[in-house]
């Protein structure tokens, strides 16, 4: 998966780029709660807000 990932990186504009970066943690934070049922921490449910928040501001 990391290959096709990097591979895939290569083909993104730098825009594209940057909101993967930010969305990645997110998406293993999330597979985690759902697939594995770890706990999401008060601050992990604040980064992801942030993370969703300053990704639609930065897309607006």
């Amino acid at each position: 998966m990391h290959y096709a990932y990097f591979q895939a990186l290569g083909q993104l504009t730098g825009q594209e780029t940057a909101i993967l970066g930010y969305i990645d943690p997110l998406v293993a934070v999330l597979i985690s709660y759902f697939f594995f049922n770890e706990t999401m921490t008060g601050s992990q449910i604040l980064g992801a807000l942030l993370i969703f928040g300053f990704t639609l501001w930065n897309e607006l």
